[in-house]
């Protein structure tokens, strides 16, 4: 893998049997990290998280302050955690 950054590039299209979806339900195709949090997409951030690992992702989180629990050690929380949305 290599450093994820908020020029990292992930598709915007559905995630094939996950059940997982935008807000909008709408796809914009290939865009950048800095992108898809700015218009809260999902499902490019679902496919970082992937990538980087749930474990590192849920340190990370710890290290910036958010207010994880155990219990949010899942694609689900990260995915639509109303503080990962504010940060």
């Amino acid at each position: 893998m290599e450093k994820l950054t908020a020029g990292s590039v992930y598709n915007d299209a559905p995630i094939q049997n996950m059940g997982y979806k935008n807000y909008t339900g709408s796809y914009k195709g290939y865009m950048t990290v800095r992108e898809a949090i700015r218009v809260s997409q999902n499902l490019p951030m679902i496919r970082a998280l992937r990538e980087v690992g749930i474990d590192t992702a849920y340190e990370f989180g710890k290290k910036l302050g958010l207010p994880l629990v155990e219990g949010d050690k899942n694609e689900a929380a990260f995915s639509t955690s109303e503080d990962l949305q504010k940060v």
